[in-house]
Parts: structure tokens; C-alpha cells; sequence
């Protein structure tokens, strides 16, 4: 349970008041209630103050993950664009090259280009990697 600052302002205000209202001292075991009350408030405080604590770490530590994946996908970015134009071009040069095409297309069937693939997008797993 956590009790709110101004609660307890206004809480000793009304009990101050009423003691004042009545012309009584405080009784001790008023005294040890609001003691009980200020250290359960400080250990909630501090309670909190932890939680915020981790808290404050967690978004550091997300904040870190949202950069490194930025970069990763600003690096993923340029490679398929890399990849698009290049393949543009060449598809515009086989169409220019129509014996080359049925060429290229023969190569590309066979089993001496799987032999030859490398690895494009430059991280070992080729073709189902994406990590940059």
C-alpha cells in the first residue's frame, strides 16, 4: 500500500488540529503511531525508488536494442538497395542480350551455379541470413 505525501500532510494538519482543538498534549501512543507511519512511508518510498531504479536500466537497456536494430536495418537498407539496382541492370542488359539471356538462364539451372553462390548479403548464412 502506498500512501501519498499530501495524505499524510493533511492526516498530521487534522490530527494537530483536533489535539490543538482539545487543548490535550499528544499521548505516546500517538506519538509511536505517527512514527509507525513515517517509517512505513519511508520504506515504501524507498520500496519505489528501487522499482524506479530498475525501471530507469530496463528503457536504458531497450534503448540501446532500438539503436543497435536501427543500424542494423539502415545496413539491411543499402544492401537491398545494393542488390535491386544491380539486379535492375542486369535484367535490362539481358534483355538487350537476348542469346546471353538463354545463356545465363542455362547456367543458372544447373547444378554448377549452386555450386559457385556467394554469400551476398555478407553474413555466412546465405540466403536465409539477414543479421548485418
Amino acid at each position: 500500500m502506498t500512501v501519498k505525501p499530501c495524505t499524510v500532510i493533511a492526516a498530521f494538519c487534522l490530527t494537530g488540529s483536533l489535539l490543538l482543538a482539545q487543548n490535550q498534549p499528544p499521548t505516546p501512543e500517538q506519538y509511536q503511531d505517527a512514527l509507525n507511519q513515517l517509517r512505513q512511508l519511508q520504506a515504501d518510498k524507498n520500496e519505489l525508488a528501487t522499482k524506479n531504479r530498475d525501471l530507469l536500466k530496463k528503457i536504458h537497456d531497450l534503448e540501446e536494442q532500438h539503436q543497435d536494430n536501427a543500424m542494423r536495418v539502415e545496413t539491411l537498407e543499402n544492401r537491398m538497395y545494393y542488390l535491386r539496382e544491380h539486379y535492375a541492370a542486369w535484367q535490362e542488359f539481358l534483355d538487350h542480350n537476348p542469346p546471353l539471356r538463354v545463356m545465363w538462364y542455362t547456367f543458372f539451372t544447373s547444378g554448377e551455379f549452386q555450386e559457385s553462390v556467394h554469400d551476398l548479403l555478407g553474413d555466412g548464412k546465405w540466403p536465409f541470413g539477414v543479421e548485418g
